[in-house]
């Protein structure tokens, strides 16, 4: 089947573009393998996995009508053997370009030990429920190509990427209630125009690395049964530990608001789950905790329980496609990166929000199957431009990962260190 040279930008492509003001927009999948993986069918894999899905082997074409252009098969090397733990270091640290493409890139260093294999996807092309389908796109294709080495899959040129889908899904009834949604949480992110944040040094450059804490099962039942008592989720006991952390550090008086960005995947509201092609299905809402937390880390997770259930129950992560995208379609890209750069000046002067958490869920070993799962794997937030803040947090056979990003040449590192040491002393593991 023929591959077309361009392919549309849906809306969500251009608003992920826009956000380049505040974070390096790449997501990466980690996989630890103890049997050898086969470099040859890998890379193979990769390759055919950019004809699969046909954006992943194509790049992003800004300016007033931004658009998808495929690359030249030799301009889609998406795939390489690292020959050491450094070199290896060193490509999990290295952005990727969605300009120039492809949107994704792979690496493979096989240690004695056992394999370590990387996958770094460009924002603009997918979030991170997008990157365990891609995973699964091409560890589906490698289990192929061990049986079959002529195997070519079809390529998926009609599947839905856009925001339709998921709005089809929407009740017209329900859609004002979503827009005043929307307006209560713009007025309590606004409402009183500054909020906490901790003092963090601008970045002088771009290099960076990624900080990592892995929890055990048994440390992770321990915190589903601690949540149990307050009738929190485990995303609303991290939740509660990351804004009692930030709390802890810098000053904070007591009386200006505290707040948190979150993000929630989209398509919990699709039928299995399932977008029509790899796509950006996600929206971020800011979760307003107030200045209430009282004295105790079960005070707090009650209030963070008490709001969650509260947008659980009324569309949660729906507010932004109601109330804000529509306007985005009537505007021009670069119109959306300057509201995009302004916003997010405005909230590194005043505070208004500094520390986010990204859950970026659980990653299914069946859909991570090369010719074994990993006995490892976790996801790797973006990392956020300093003085932001920002965790990932990823699960993988009853364990779970909190991973930030951060840059060298700023004092993010250190605070982002002493978060964590905060975090985890609140929860007490």
């Amino acid at each position: 089947m023929s591959i077309p040279e361009n392919f549309r930008c849906e809306n969500t492509d251009r608003i992920v573009s826009a956000m380049q003001c505040f974070a390096d927009l790449m997501i990466q999948m980690e996989m630890i393998f103890h049997e050898r993986l086969d470099a040859g069918r890998l890379a193979r894999a990769v390759e055919l996995a950019c004809d699969a899905e046909p954006l992943l082997g194509c790049r992003y074409v800004d300016g007033k009508k931004p658009y998808w252009e495929r690359l030249e098969k030799e301009d889609r090397n998406a795939f390489r053997l690292a020959a050491s733990e450094n070199e290896y270091e060193d490509f999990r640290n290295l952005s990727i370009e969605a300009l120039v493409g492809p949107q994704i890139s792979v690496c493979l260093h096989q240690a004695g030990d056992g394999d370590r294999l990387l996958v770094k996807v460009a924002h603009e092309v997918a979030d991170a429920g997008g990157v365990k389908d891609i995973v699964e796109v091409i560890s589906r294709i490698y289990r192929e190509l061990r049986s079959n080495p002529q195997f070519e899959p079809v390529p998926n040129l009609k599947g839905d990427r856009s925001e339709k889908q998921l709005m089809k899904q929407i009740p017209m009834l329900s859609r004002p209630r979503i827009f005043m949604n929307y307006l209560r949480e713009t007025w309590g992110v606004f409402i009183p125009p500054r909020g906490h944040s901790i003092p963090v040094t601008n970045r002088t450059d771009n290099r960076k690395f990624f900080i990592t804490r892995t929890f055990e099962p048994e440390a992770v039942e321990y915190l589903r049964r601690l949540g149990r008592k307050s009738h929190a989720s485990l995303n609303d006991t991290l939740m509660t530990a990351i804004v009692r952390a930030h709390a802890s550090m810098g000053n904070w008086d007591g009386e200006l608001p505290l707040r948190i960005w979150t993000t929630i995947d989209n398509r919990r509201y699709l039928q299995d789950g399932k977008t029509g092609g790899i796509c950006n299905l996600s929206a971020v809402e800011i979760i307003t905790i107030g200045n209430r937390i009282g004295s105790t880390f079960f005070d707090t997770l009650s209030c963070v329980a008490s709001l969650s259930e509260r947008r659980k129950k009324s569309w949660l992560g729906l507010n932004t496609y109601i109330g804000l995208f529509p306007l985005f379609r009537f505007m021009s890209t670069n119109a959306i990166r300057n509201l995009m750069t302004h916003s997010t000046d405005f909230f590194m002067r005043t505070g208004i929000v500094q520390a986010a958490l990204t859950n970026m869920g659980e990653v299914s070993p069946e859909r991570v199957k090369f010719d074994s799962s990993p006995v490892e794997a976790h996801l790797l937030v973006p990392p956020v431009f300093p003085p932001l803040l920002g965790f990932g947090l990823s699960g993988y056979k009853g364990s779970l990962t909190l991973s930030a990003g951060v840059y060298q040449s700023s004092t993010q590192p250190e605070t982002v260190s002493i978060l964590v040491d905060r975090v985890i002393s609140e929860l007490r593991i």
